[in-house]
């Protein structure tokens, strides 16, 4: 019997992987194709707010007018868009992250919230999954409390041009996704799988 076998790539989502922004503070972005949902999981102190900007910027451009940034306070993680520096920033009217999980262990709040990539909103950044990299700026309230206040100079910092990679879901693997043929056989057969 010959085996052959051939593969399609279909990468279904691109990811981040675990970004470490300061000290207790880490990222991940996973954008799904297939569901066209944006995936954030963001840690943070749990006694206090934490910021991250997202989108395509440089360093230094943090707090520019217009740029889209979410926020945890001790309940849940809030949409916004800031009005400049050392202005407060508003928080935008639809409340487009859904969150999905929201933990506390051991002094960290993990933030695990999805929305559209494209929301059609104009406060919000559109994702667009043929891009290879993302920005970040983050910032946290120097002491503890939830009230957005001046983060000071060293709770902030940017990490720029985070790649975006493909990775592979668990059905990507699955014998559901092949397929055997000619089916009966003669002895000799393909196998078609959906890996990439």
């Amino acid at each position: 019997a010959i085996l052959v076998i051939t593969s399609a790539c279909f990468a279904q989502q691109k990811s981040t992987g675990n970004i470490t922004l300061s000290t207790n503070m880490t990222v991940n972005l996973t954008l799904n194709n297939t569901t066209s949902k944006a995936i954030l999981t963001l840690t943070g102190p749990s006694d206090r707010w934490f910021a991250l900007q997202i989108g395509s910027f440089a360093v230094g451009d943090g707090m520019v007018a217009g740029k889209d940034f979410v926020y945890a306070n001790d309940i849940t993680l809030i949409d916004g868009s800031h009005n400049g520096r050392g202005q407060f920033p508003s928080t935008d009217a639809a409340q487009d992250w859904t969150v999905t999980s929201n933990t506390i262990t051991s002094g960290i709040r993990t933030i695990i919230a999805e929305r559209n990539l494209s929301t059609g909103d104009a406060n919000d950044y559109t994702f667009d999954y043929a891009n290879s990299t993302i920005d970040f700026a983050w910032a946290r309230r120097s002491s503890a409390g939830y009230a957005l206040n001046y983060h000071g100079s060293t709770n902030r910092g940017y990490s720029v041009s985070v790649p975006l990679s493909a990775n592979l879901g668990v059905d990507d693997f699955s014998l559901k996704t092949s397929s055997i043929y000619p089916n009966p056989s003669n002895g000799n057969f393909s196998v078609e799988t959906k890996t990439g």
